[in-house]
């Protein structure tokens, strides 16, 4: 048994275990960030309303630095961590082949993690889609209300759903 931990440029932290004997000795793991541009580009239609992507080359060089797999097929289990929230309301993660075919992959997901198993590795590309429940836009509306002679301002400002998120009051004469 065995496991391997990196993080990218970008702060992608990847975590891999895996079994005795999916590995010989002297591999090693790499991994490098890819474009949010060109992963959104590499998902085209498999992941149609995508709005947001973060994708990772993961690599596993042997002691001759050649690129291997995962022996036999056998599978090993990886979790990639993200510091910034995915945004969306649905993620998916997709495999980029090496011949250019996507395909989707079963994973357990959040804003800010995935996690899932593969015997084949190159680049994966995590896609947020749909509305997201934070990010709304904001509306202003100005109030002024007549108080016991006195004129009151009153700045509020609600999201796109109608929810208070704060204001300001301003007594005036």
């Amino acid at each position: 048994a065995g496991a391997f931990t990196a993080t990218t440029a970008g702060g992608v932290t990847v975590s891999v275990t895996y079994d005795k004997g999916v590995f010989a000795d002297g591999v090693t793991m790499v991994v490098s960030d890819v474009s949010e541009e060109q992963a959104l580009a590499l998902v085209g239609d498999a992941v149609a309303d995508a709005t947001e992507a973060v994708a990772v080359d993961i690599t596993f060089l042997d002691a001759e630095g050649i690129e291997v797999q995962p022996k036999d097929g056998k599978k090993v289990n990886v979790s990639m961590s993200f510091g910034t929230p995915l945004m969306g309301e649905n993620q998916t993660l997709v495999h980029v082949e090496d011949d250019g075919s996507v395909e989707t992959v079963a994973a357990s997901t959040t804003q800010n993690s995935v996690d899932f198993a593969s015997d084949s590795f190159s680049i994966y590309v995590y896609t947020g889609d749909g509305e997201d429940a934070t990010e709304y836009e904001a509306r202003y509306f100005d109030y002024k209300i007549e108080a016991y002679d006195e004129l009151v301002l009153a700045e509020n400002v609600v999201n796109s759903k109608g929810e208070y998120i704060g204001g300001t009051w301003a007594e005036s004469a």
